[in-house]
């Protein structure tokens, strides 16, 4: 991490969460903390998300499993690992 990026303050990124099925009124965005990975987990600044179809089923409900409600979608995604 960049000594610009270090700091005492928490760091926070953008998501989009969905809230329930149907249309794009079941759509946040919201601030979400960042949190040290498990030992099995990486970290990735996300530069560019897709959509897929099974994104767009997923949030009507058509998409099994349908993850517990609210949750950040997303299959595809490019980016840069941080940790």
């Amino acid at each position: 991490m960049a000594s610009s990026e270090t700091s005492d303050k928490p760091r926070v990124f953008s998501a989009v969460e969905l809230v329930g099925a149907g249309g794009y009124d079941k759509l946040r965005l919201k601030q979400v903390p960042y949190r040290v990975p498990n030992p099995n987990e990486v970290v990735i600044h996300v530069k560019f998300a897709g959509l897929n179809f099974a994104d767009l089923m997923r949030r009507q409900g058509l998409y099994s499993p349908v993850p517990k409600y609210p949750y950040v979608p997303g299959f595809e995604a490019s980016g840069i690992v941080e940790a």
